[in-house]
């Protein structure tokens, strides 16, 4: 079955620092290893004007003035850096329908630079500037149509205004077109083709919630692991393994330099277990498929069940149907039945997984504990956490989150910093605000930095409910959109609530789901 994904380039951070030329960086963390630049209208005689003539100018009402007067403020060019009095001029500049007051300005509203965080107003702001013919902003004006967050989202019309962005000669607009091409999905001239093309999208059997936010920097999105050809797989497989050690951090979700020290193996397969232990999903589905294929590995399909198990376990929607898929494969319940009768451990924890996952009946809930418990006996630490999530939920015993964080502390003990994060987690769900969390917030922005959906999604709930942390929605969102886009279905919904607490009262903004 042809997977056909939905893509989005959208910013992940938006984050506008400082530089010294007259066009600044204005957002990082869109697209691998790219800066975007805050745009500076042509006017040459205000960039040498004096700061005192600048506001006089900006004071008489000259949107041109007022936008250079901003951008100085913002950047400490001539004036101590002030981002309230950024905001301030350069608003007033976009309120006299200057283009590239406007596009900035949004940039700081859905960014919650300097201003209340506010995507709707940004997505008007950045529609304006797109229909003045500004290549940045419908750039930006075609990628919030893609996410189903702010609008229903309309590929045809997102492709239309990537399109004019990329022919105008913006080149992030070029390989959005190019990512769109890679990812197997061609959208033709024809308006007509959208009903067609969004069915399609909205069809995709691993998109398993509205709006999935796939095609992130996460590349792995782009890799179509559905075919039923083992050598389909194995060439998939084989590409990720040939690329570079950046860009396979990239496809991992590891942001973190630390990496490239010696306490990592510097081998891409190196590379990858320590994402997988860092709690990467993607890592997983890699080590998954590796096993299911015997590349590079011995074949072993019970380990591939494992894997995909654990990746389920972080939220990764598209690993379940890579589970359904291998455990009809024929005789994997026959191989399963013998490793648990042998004792293995890893075959007692993919048989108890597979019933509380609900994807197998063929023992009762009772025995399927019985397995686990017996793995974790034999120190078996993803038994134990999973052991921790059966308590949490209340999944196949009564929940006793008590005894669920004994579980997660006995798997931290013996080496999983998963079982630490699932700590953490559950502490800052129960935490007051007035409750020290400096400590766990420094082991959460390490463990995300190195990949741990876990911990994105742990940061954002502090950024949103301020637990040890200023409460700041932009941030929250940065954090959730990262897990949302890596396939996790919890953080989208966390997504949507924090759009849905500011969406306007008007039919436009209306997400049919």
């Amino acid at each position: 079955m042809k997977i056909i994904i939905t893509f989005i380039f959208l910013l992940l951070s938006y984050s506008i620092f400082a530089q010294d030329s007259t066009v600044s960086s204005a957002f990082k963390d869109n697209l691998p290893n790219k800066k975007y630049p805050l745009i500076k209208p042509k006017y040459p005689s205000y960039p040498l004007m004096t700061g005192f003539l600048l506001t006089q100018e900006a004071k008489k009402g000259d949107p041109f003035a007022q936008h250079e007067l901003g951008l100085r403020y913002l950047l400490g060019r001539g004036f101590a850096p002030d981002t309230v009095a950024a905001v301030q001029w350069i608003k007033k500049a976009a309120n006299q329908k200057l283009a590239a007051a406007q596009f900035n300005y949004a940039i700081m509203l859905i960014n919650g630079l300097g201003t209340n965080w506010n995507p709707f107003e940004a997505f008007e702001r950045f529609k304006y500037a797109a229909e003045s013919k500004m290549p940045e902003a419908q750039y930006m004006y075609g990628s919030l149509l893609t996410d189903n967050l702010i609008v229903n989202k309309d590929m045809t019309e997102a492709y239309k205004w990537i399109k004019k962005a990329s022919d105008a000669g913006y080149e992030p607009a070029a390989e959005a077109l190019k990512s769109m091409m890679e990812s197997g999905m061609v959208l033709p001239a024809d308006p007509n083709y959208n009903n067609n093309i969004n069915a399609q999208l909205d069809s995709s059997a691993l998109s398993n919630f509205s709006g999935a936010l796939t095609s992130s920097p996460i590349e792995l999105d782009f890799y179509d692991f559905s075919s039923d050809s083992v050598t389909h797989d194995e060439k998939l497989i084989r590409e990720i393994f040939d690329k570079n050690y950046e860009e396979v951090k990239n496809i991992l979700g590891i942001r973190n330099s630390n990496t490239d020290s010696s306490t990592v193996d510097s081998t891409i397969s190196g590379l990858i277990k320590f994402a997988s232990e860092s709690g990467s999903p993607e890592a997983l589905i890699l080590e998954a498929k590796s096993y299911e294929n015997g590349y590079k590995v011995k074949k072993d399909l019970i380990l591939a069940a494992e894997k995909y198990i654990r990746s389920l376990r972080l939220g990764s929607q598209r690993s379940a149907a890579f589970l359904l898929k291998l455990i009809k494969e024929n005789k994997f319940m026959q191989k399963l039945e013998k490793g648990v009768n042998n004792g293995e451990p890893d075959a007692k924890y993919v048989w108890a997984g597979l019933v509380a996952l609900g994807f197998n009946y063929s023992i009762t809930g009772k025995q399927a504990l019985e397995l686990l418990e017996s793995a974790a006996d034999e120190g078996h630490i993803y038994s134990i956490i999973e052991l921790g999530l059966c308590y949490y939920n209340g999944n196949l015993v009564d929940k006793d989150r008590n005894r669920a964080v004994e579980y997660w502390q006995k798997a931290h003990n013996l080496g999983s910093e998963e079982g630490r994060i699932r700590i953490i987690l559950d502490r800052v769900r129960r935490a007051n605000k007035s409750d020290n969390f400096s400590q766990e917030i420094k082991i959460l922005k390490r463990n995300a930095a190195e990949g741990s959906v876990l911990a994105e999604m742990a940061l954002a709930y502090c950024y949103e409910f301020g637990i040890g942390l200023p409460v700041d929605k932009a941030e929250a969102v940065k954090y959730y959109r990262r897990a949302a886009q890596r396939g996790n279905e919890a953080a989208y919904n966390s997504l949507l609530k924090i759009y849905d607490s500011v969406r306007p009262n008007d039919d436009k903004y209306n997400i049919v789901e």
